[in-house]
C-alpha cells in the first residue's frame, strides 16, 4: 500500500496514469483490480486505457524478444527443427 500511497502523492489529478498503475502491476505485482479498490476508497480513479496500451507494449515487446533470442530464451536461435544452431 505504501507504494501505491506514494504514487498517489505525487498525482496533480484524481486519475492514476495508466503507465503508474502498470508500473506497478509489473515490477512490485500489486493487482489492477487492488490498485483499483484502493484508488476509489481515496476518492481517485485509474486510467483503464493507459494500463491497457501498457500492456499491450510490453506484450508486443515480450514476443519480440522471443524471437530475437529463440524460444529457449539463452540468446541462440532455434532452427525451425528445434535444434540450436551450433
Amino acid at each position: 500500500m505504501a507504494l501505491l500511497d506514494a504514487e498517489a502523492a505525487k498525482l496533480s489529478s484524481s486519475v492514476i496514469p495508466g503507465e503508474t498503475v502498470f508500473r506497478l502491476y509489473d515490477t512490485y505485482g500489486f493487482p489492477l483490480d487492488l490498485t483499483a479498490d484502493v484508488a476509489r476508497e481515496r476518492g481517485l480513479t485509474i486510467d483503464q486505457a493507459g494500463f491497457d496500451s501498457a500492456m499491450e507494449a510490453q506484450r508486443k515487446g515480450a514476443r519480440g524478444e522471443q524471437v530475437r533470442f529463440g524460444s529457449a530464451g539463452f540468446g541462440e536461435a532455434v532452427r525451425q527443427d528445434g535444434f540450436f544452431g551450433l
